[in-house]
């Protein structure tokens, strides 16, 4: 985000440094006083912007982002299946932390917050920056991975759950604990979409979102399959 600061008052310069990315201009020659107000409004705009894309938590993308994403992600794949390109599978991964009321019980809230925020920073680390991590609800994560087969995700999970299983955390001094995870994933690809939904239409806002809801719950039930 950004302001300008320019000398001409034209519409079309205004447009275009709005459109470029812009969040708002100043005149020149500029009142110092007007300017600091403007950049502190745009900043207090900015946290705000953030706090309800991310989980204030574990400060990664909340529910709402994940849908959101998950929804422009199946707007690509039913344009790209509509035009007749290569339409690659988007895998989603449902994952629940392990006994997580055994860690607030024996260890106290503040230790399962802690919890929880080391496992969003851990799967932030790990995953491709084209992966989305966001937190679902209390210990359950949602992952969304864009151009993924079913195999990749299962692979890409089974080398996150291996390297997190080695992790010890502290809840007190002289106390180590292993923290584990259970994962359902869920894998849109052309064939599947034809036999499941048929011809339910991705261009709009109602397919896309009923798409999503069932790719959500179909992981879930391979999450509690596993459990």
């Amino acid at each position: 985000d950004y302001i300008i600061v320019t000398g001409q008052d034209d519409e079309g310069t205004i447009v275009q440094g709005i459109r470029s990315g812009a969040i708002d201009f100043v005149e020149k020659p500029a009142n110092l006083q007007l300017l600091g107000a403007r950049v502190e409004m745009a900043l207090i705009n900015r946290q705000y912007r953030n706090m309800a894309l991310t989980d204030s938590m574990t400060r990664v993308a909340n529910k709402g982002t994940f849908f959101d994403q998950l929804q422009y992600q199946l707007a690509l794949f039913g344009r790209h299946l509509q035009d007749g390109r290569t339409v690659d599978p988007i895998s989603v991964t449902m994952m629940d932390i392990d006994h997580f009321k055994k860690v607030n019980d024996s260890f106290g809230h503040m230790e399962g917050d802690y919890v929880l925020k080391k496992t969003a920073a851990y799967l932030g680390q790990r995953l491709r920056a084209t992966d989305l991590v966001s937190r679902f609800g209390g210990e359950e994560f949602a992952l969304l991975f864009p151009e993924t087969s079913f195999e990749a995700a299962y692979a890409t999970y089974s080398r996150v759950l291996w390297d997190f299983g080695k992790i010890a955390f502290q809840p007190k001094k002289d106390v180590e604990r292993k923290i584990t995870f259970s994962a359902g994933i869920a894998t849109l690809n052309p064939t599947s979409y034809d036999a499941i939904f048929g011809d339910l239409c991705l261009s709009t806002q109602e397919g896309r979102e009923h798409v999503a809801k069932e790719m959500v719950k179909a992981a879930d039930w391979g999450l509690y399959q596993v459990k």
